[in-house]
């Protein structure tokens, strides 16, 4: 068994890897009160998480990797991507920072662009108090549907800012992407980042997108810097699957779908409102933009099927909290789930 720790600004989340059948099992601590140490100890994390599994130290090995420059490790979080190239583009969203294939980048979202993803009651001073509480304080696993609005304001905005700015380094020249973070910013219904992340792509194009809710991307990209032969165990148990297909097709009017070669059928996108296809995962489908230059696109059905998104580009911000509301309502009704 190994134990690793990744420790950050306000937790430590744990990831038990079991050599055999490569499964993991994850559990997450708070260091709310310990954010301010210049030194953490690595035995007071290991001899915790160890006691969230039930386990002992004697047949496990333990590992520290940090991604708070104040907290010594075995590793950097930064050192350990660096070392993970095999599964592809990813965005990590941090506490303070994202990290991508190039590197890292902080966060500079600010009070502003957080109350734009935040549906409950807005008073400046009272965004301004949350932010900056949440800043200092850091995420919190939602215990009722304020806390969980916050954190989903806090990672809506995240997301967008990591796609606006890192765009032509991450979804570019790429058919998948693999969205993870820190938790507790994946604690919920994937459509709360697919919903953003589709708002936030200005340009035409199809993506496979991976919303990994367990943040097994660390867990991978751990097992392979401290033991690479845990590795394949991983990726053959197929860890990480698609959540949903996004195709972005700016002014499209009319689309042709293609299920199989006796089954085609037409869809009107005249009103400029998404379409959600329930693809079953796996299968696949021509997509056929139909104009005066028709273009044909493979798609590949995911988790939560296809997402044909015809609104030109870019998509404006809501104006107001009722205009947030009902772009909520909206994304709910198009992937016919609850958000």
């Amino acid at each position: 068994m190994i134990l690793v720790c990744h420790v950050s600004y306000h937790w430590a989340r744990n990831f038990l890897i079991n050599f055999e059948s490569g499964d993991f099992k994850t559990s997450v601590l708070s260091l709310t009160n310990q954010i301010f140490c210049s030194k953490f100890p690595k035995e007071a994390v290991v001899n915790a998480a160890l006691s969230s599994f039930n386990l002992s130290s004697s047949n496990t090995k333990t590992y520290l990797v940090s991604s708070n420059p104040k907290f010594a490790g075995d590793a950097s979080f930064l050192e350990v991507l660096n070392g993970f190239t095999k599964v592809g583009n990813y965005l990590w969203i941090g506490d303070k920072e994202i990290y991508y294939p190039g590197g890292v980048i902080p966060v500079t979202v600010s009070a502003a662009d957080f109350f734009k993803e935040f549906y409950l009651e807005q008073n400046p001073q009272v965004a301004e108090n949350l932010w900056q509480n949440r800043q200092i304080f850091g995420p919190r696993i939602p215990t009722n549907d304020y806390e969980m609005s916050i954190e989903s304001a806090g990672t809506s905005a995240k997301v967008k800012f990591a796609v606006s700015r890192l765009y032509d380094a991450v979804l570019k020249d790429t058919a998948r992407i693999i969205i993870s973070g820190s938790p507790p910013l994946f604690f919920d219904n994937p459509v709360k980042i697919l919903w953003p992340l589709i708002r936030s792509i200005n340009n035409a194009g199809v993506w496979e997108v991976a919303i990994d809710s367990r943040d097994a991307f660390s867990a991978l990209a751990f097992a392979n810097f401290f033991d690479s032969g845990l590795f394949d165990n991983f990726l053959n148990n197929e860890v990480i699957q698609n959540t949903a297909t996004i195709m972005v097709i700016p002014g499209a009017k009319k689309i042709s779908v293609s299920f199989s070669a006796e089954s085609v059928q037409e869809f009107d996108l005249s009103s400029g409102e998404p379409l959600f296809l329930p693809l079953a995962e796996g299968s696949e489908v021509q997509v056929m933009v139909v104009a005066k230059k028709s273009v044909s696109q493979t798609v590949v059905g995911a988790e939560h099927g296809v997402l044909i998104d015809p609104r030109m580009r870019p998509v404006s911000e809501p104006a107001s909290k009722a205009q947030a509301l009902k772009e909520s309502e909206k994304a709910a009704k198009v992937f016919g789930s609850k958000i």
